[in-house]
Order: structure tokens, then sequence, then C-alpha cells
């Protein structure tokens, strides 16, 4: 065999492993980007879609703040009074609920006072359609 030819096959055999190392550096990547979605998504306290989202409803201490409605023009404020509600605010209300994510899983604890929310200071309640 010629010198060219075992260069040429030394070359083709570097190649097949470099080649084998890259695809399970990808594999592996690819796993560990699952794991981590399926960790965050495991560690969201809501899991809805921001679109079909129709009403909202605020109150602090048992007291209603704010009740608004959504269709096709945007946000209304329904309660304690009638007017047009500010799109950003009410979507930015949305958003931060989206974003929340549960530290612990109380599953199916029964004592809430334990944990601050046997009276809650803030509810909202979001109704989608």
């Amino acid at each position: 065999m010629k010198q060219t030819t075992k260069t040429l096959l030394g070359l083709l055999a570097l190649l097949l492993i470099a080649s084998g190392v890259a695809l399970v550096a990808a594999w592996a990547g690819k796993d560990e980007e699952q794991k981590a979605e399926a960790k965050e998504k495991s560690e969201k306290l809501f899991d809805f879609d921001k679109a079909r989202v129709k009403s909202l409803r605020l109150e602090k201490d048992g007291k209603l703040v704010a009740a608004l409605l959504k269709d096709e023009k945007g946000w209304t404020l329904k309660e304690p009074l009638q007017a047009e509600a500010d799109d950003g605010a009410a979507d930015g209300v949305v958003t931060a609920l989206l974003g929340l994510k549960q530290k612990k899983d109380l599953a199916d604890e029964k004592d809430l006072k334990a944990y601050g929310l046997d009276a809650p200071k803030l509810q909202v309640s979001v109704k989608l359609d």
C-alpha cells in the first residue's frame, strides 16, 4: 500500500471518529435540553394560553378591586365602575400569573395556615374561553 493511500485511510478513520463524537455530543445536549424544559414546566404554577383569557377578577382582603372582561376590542373594566381598561396593565397581570413558579408542592396538605394561605390577602381569578 502506498503512503498516500495509508494517509487517506487514516484521515477517513479520523473523520468517522470525529463524526461519531459530534453525534454523541449533539444527542447528549438534546437530552439535557429536554430535561431542562421538563423541569421548567413542572415548576410553573399555571399553564394556560394567554390568548384564551376572557376575564380577570382581583380581590384584596376579600373586597373587590376590579373585574375585567376581554373582548375583540380589548379589556373593559366592569366593576366597581364601567370603563375602558388599560390593555397593557391587564395583559401584564396575566403575564405575571404565567410567570409564577411554585417552590413546593403542597399536594394533599390540609393545614394551609402553616403556609400563610388560610386567609389570602390577594385573590386573582382568571376565566378562560
